[in-house]
C-alpha cells in the first residue's frame, strides 16, 4: 500500500439553542475534520471539538497533535487493526485520537466498499 495522505480543515456548527450545562453555554462550536485518503480517492473522515473546560484539550493542540504526531505515525498504516494498535500507544489528547479513530474506520470501510455502519456491524 502507498503513503496515506491526510488533510485537516475546520468549520463552525452554529445550534438551534445554546446547550447549557453547569460549567458553560455554548451557541456554536469550531468542529475539526480530520482526513485520510490515499491515490485511489478512497477517503475517510472524523471529526471532534475541542472541550477545554471538560478535558483540557485545545483547538491548537488537536490540530497539533493530528499534523504533528498522528499523520506520520499513521502515514504507511494497510489495515484498521494497524491504526488502532498505533493510535494507542500515542499520548495525545483525547478529541485528536477520537477524530483518527474515526477517520481509520471511515477510510478502511471505504476501502472495503463498505458503510461504516456496516463495517461496524450494524444491520441499520
Amino acid at each position: 500500500m502507498s503513503t496515506l495522505g491526510f488533510t485537516l480543515s475546520r468549520h463552525e456548527v452554529i445550534l438551534r439553542q445554546p446547550f447549557v450545562t453547569s460549567l458553560r453555554s455554548v451557541d456554536r462550536y469550531p468542529v475539526i475534520s480530520y482526513t485520510i485518503s490515499d491515490e485511489s480517492e478512497i477517503r475517510g473522515v472524523g471529526e471532534c471539538v475541542a472541550t477545554p473546560v471538560i478535558i483540557g484539550d485545545s483547538l491548537g493542540q488537536i490540530e497539533q497533535d493530528l499534523k504533528g504526531r498522528i499523520s506520520p505515525a499513521l502515514a504507511n498504516v494497510s489495515e484498521l487493526e494497524e491504526g488502532l494498535a498505533i493510535l494507542a500507544t500515542l499520548e495525545i489528547a483525547p478529541s485528536s485520537k477520537a477524530a483518527a479513530d474515526m477517520a481509520l474506520h471511515s477510510y478502511f470501510a471505504a476501502r472495503l466498499n463498505l458503510t461504516l455502519c456496516s463495517q461496524l456491524g450494524s444491520r441499520a
